[in-house]
């Protein structure tokens, strides 16, 4: 059942300036809600890459896989546009995926997938992708745009732009038929529909420069600061399929694009270049969202008010001609209802009320409002009364779902999250945007059962979820160990063909069970073992999962773990098996407990096993710190020093190499490696002095670890001590 939302969530009705605003900034700053450790997952169209996966390009994949090439990145947001997606990690870094066309990536095909130009400097907090059209936000609260965005005509050159009069002229002669009479006729006519008017053709004459108030977009390629918005705090904005509203931290709104359909809601038809604030009498906004070409926004009074086109009753005031000004909806046939969360479709809306009920209406054809297999019809006993979903309407949810934590829509499908982070889809599944291959109606989606979504996005055609790691995030970084086998000192073997070369350090930090099985640099295991299932063993103990163990080998997986006491591997090895069985058994959703990871304390263990390749890392005060040259090399700095022609100042002495660092003390340097063993930012954080830690990071190239530094400084300190403290290190980012 869904349970009722308290309203201790929702704050009060007056509140004061100062609270509102920092209200409606905290509801839009993803980075302010999420931990630190997340996967991406997605699903849907993947014929341009969007999906961000180095999987075959296909049009459709039904089940949710995570995004490898971003383990690492701890993403934040995802943004799902048309053909593309944008993914933001916690240090405000903006990359892209999918198709390179109109700009929408902010970067060039080839290279890395960083989005660069003056975005690459700043922090960004916020990210929006449109159809063909992509937008950021800094922390400063500044936007960016790039893509196909729109600009004033009359600001480009007579040789790349005609003026409407010569165009008008050039049909003139073209078009003899074309008289001055008809012409003044056409424009007058027009006049009075872009005003939305009903006064005299002659007080329509009077309206200053009316048929030049024209907009087109071009192609911008590298993100580009609005200037019409200087001076505006943006929190958030959305993007329809051509036009942009943003939101203020003061709660109001500006709008800006095409107008046909009135979905800028400035009471005319004229499109605009540049953001114009909109008038809501007073009236403070706490959200908004974008349809193609209608906008539906939230106020602090927790009213839902629409405007724009209304073909398919998406405006929710009943079967009305499209609004070009804000107008109030009506919920339950004109009861007073609480909105706490809005999201809009292609041409479909959802709220959720304060009590918890789910409201949905728009267009109907395809399931988008949840109707059941029982109402008969094409998709519900309604669907083919086009007046029925022009008004909000009650969706029936399944009785063993749990209350809704956020609502999302795209294109002619909706999903929600509850509150135990279990995705529930229903709609048309076009490329299979629904998580699974059949079945319009809403039902959890079984590849995710037993995982936490903490943020979801979705798009035309795809959907990219954040999901909260069952390891560690640091621990996924460390398969370039298990490929390189260099370093390898020792066998894992289960008979004389089941063999697997690994670290000696690595296998006892993680598994001391295999102690007792060593025999002259070779584990013999005294049980059979498939070398699948070995593969994935020795997986675990390197990068913290499973991903690569065959379905129908799992359980033999846990059988390993659980004879070498390896308890988070067996509860890992129990969710996959459970969420087969939950897929074969088509719906339902389960409630299971991973064992938390154990790979920080296992890494801690591993700096104190020694072997034969170590090195012995000195600082200027003459304090040493041992370290494994496999753990040092991950970085580029280290690799250069110990392995390239690079090696003034070593020395060696039985394999065990000695380097003394210039600019960096003992205590920072013991910092610095048990960063590199165990990414723990809780221990680092302790570190009483961090600015130094910071310049000793990235003097030796650990930019992870200088990055996580700087955004607790960011977070930490004010303004002043920041600027201070950037000139002081010379950081861009922190003057940003």
């Amino acid at each position: 059942m869904i349970e009722e939302v308290p309203r201790d969530f929702l704050g009060k009705y007056f509140i004061s300036e100062e609270k509102l605003k920092k209200e409606i900034k905290n509801t839009h700053l993803i980075y302010k809600i999420q931990t630190n450790s997340m996967s991406v997952y997605s699903w849907g169209c993947n014929a341009h890459g969007e999906l961000g996966t180095d999987s075959e390009r296909s049009k459709a994949r039904y089940d949710p896989l995570v995004v490898a090439p971003f383990d690492t990145k701890n993403i934040i947001q995802v943004a799902c546009g048309l053909h593309f997606s944008l993914l933001l990690d916690e240090f405000g870094v903006v990359y892209s995926v999918g198709e390179c066309k109109q700009g929408r990536l902010g970067r060039d095909s080839n290279g890395d997938t960083v989005v660069r130009g003056p975005l690459l400097s700043r922090r960004v907090a916020y990210i929006a992708a449109g159809y063909l059209s992509s937008a950021a936000i800094t922390d400063d609260g500044c936007l960016f745009e790039w893509g196909l965005v729109h600009f004033d005509p009359a600001e480009e050159t007579a040789s790349t732009s005609r003026s409407i009069e010569t165009m008008q002229q050039a049909s003139n002669q073209n078009n003899n038929f074309y008289t001055e009479r008809l012409k003044k006729l056409v424009e007058d006519s027009e006049k009075i529909y872009l005003s939305e008017s009903n006064v005299s053709l002659s007080e329509a004459d009077r309206i200053e420069g009316v048929l030049n108030m024209r907009t087109r977009r071009k192609e911008i390629k590298s993100p580009t600061f609005c200037e019409s918005l200087e001076g505006v705090h943006v929190v958030k904005v959305c993007l329809g399929e051509g036009h942009t509203v943003v939101l203020s931290d003061s709660g109001t709104l500006y709008s800006k694009g095409y107008n046909d359909r009135g979905q800028l809601g400035s009471g005319h038809r004229f499109s605009r270049s540049t953001f114009e604030k909109i008038d809501f009498n007073e009236t403070r906004i706490k959200d908004v969202v974008c349809g193609t070409s209608h906008t539906l926004v939230l106020t602090t009074t927790f009213k839902c008010l629409a405007f724009g086109q209304n073909a398919f009753g998406q405006l929710g005031i009943g079967p009305r001609k499209e609004k070009s000004t804000p107008t109030q909806l009506d919920f339950e046939e004109g009861n007073e209802e609480d909105i706490v969360l809005i999201a809009s479709g292609d041409y479909h809306c959802l709220a959720l009320s304060v009590s918890g009920r789910l409201f949905s209406w728009g267009h109907s054809e395809y399931g988008q409002h949840a109707a059941t297999e029982h109402r008969g019809g094409d998709l519900g006993g309604y669907a083919h009364l086009l007046r029925y979903y022009t008004s909000p309407r009650l969706v029936t949810t399944p009785s063993d779902m749990p209350s809704i934590k956020s609502i999302h829509a795209a294109g002619n499908y909706s999903l929600v999250v509850d509150k135990s982070g279990t995705v529930w889809s229903w709609g048309w599944n076009a490329g299979g945007v629904l998580g699974r291959r059949q079945d319009p109606y809403m039902q959890p989606i079984d590849a995710l059962a037993g995982m936490t979504v903490k943020h979801l996005s979705a798009g035309p055609m795809q959907v990219m979820a954040i999901i909260k790691q069952l390891g560690s995030m640091f621990a996924h970084g460390f398969a370039s160990l298990l490929l390189d086998s260099a370093h390898h000192d020792m066998e894992i073997a289960a008979s004389k063909l089941t063999t697997v070369s690994v670290h000696k350090f690595m296998c006892y930090a993680r598994c001391p069970e295999l102690k007792p099985f060593e025999n002259e640099n070779q584990i013999l295991l005294p049980f059979p073992v498939e070398q699948l299932v070995l593969n994935a063993f020795v997986e675990y103990l390197y990068c913290d999962h499973i991903r690569k163990c065959p379905p129908h080998r799992v359980v033999d997986l846990q059988e390993l773990a659980d004879k070498l006491k390896c308890d988070h591997l067996s509860s890992l090895c129990q969710l996959v098996r459970l969420q087969r069985r939950v897929r074969i058994q088509k719906g339902g959703s389960i409630a299971f407990h991973v064992v938390p990871s154990t790979f920080s304390s296992d890494m801690k263990a591993a700096r104190l096993l020694c072997c034969d390749n170590d090195v012995i890392l000195v600082g200027e005060d003459d304090q040493s710190v041992r370290a494994h040259i496999d753990i040092l090399t991950r970085y580029e700095f280290f690799r250069g020093l110990l392995l390239g022609s690079f090696r003034e100042g070593i020395t060696s002495s039985n394999n065990i190499r000695s380097c003394k660092l210039k600019g960096v003390k003992g205590a920072e340097l013991q910092s610095m490696v048990d960063w590199m063993y165990r990414g723990d930012r809780t221990a680092v954080m302790t570190w009483e002095n961090i600015p130094d830690l910071l310049s000793s990071a990235y003097c030796y190239g650990l930019d992870d670890l200088g990055l996580v530094l700087e955004k607790h400084l960011t977070d930490t300190l004010d303004a002043e001590d920041i600027a201070t403290l950037a000139n002081q290190l010379q950081s861009q980012r922190l003057k940003a």
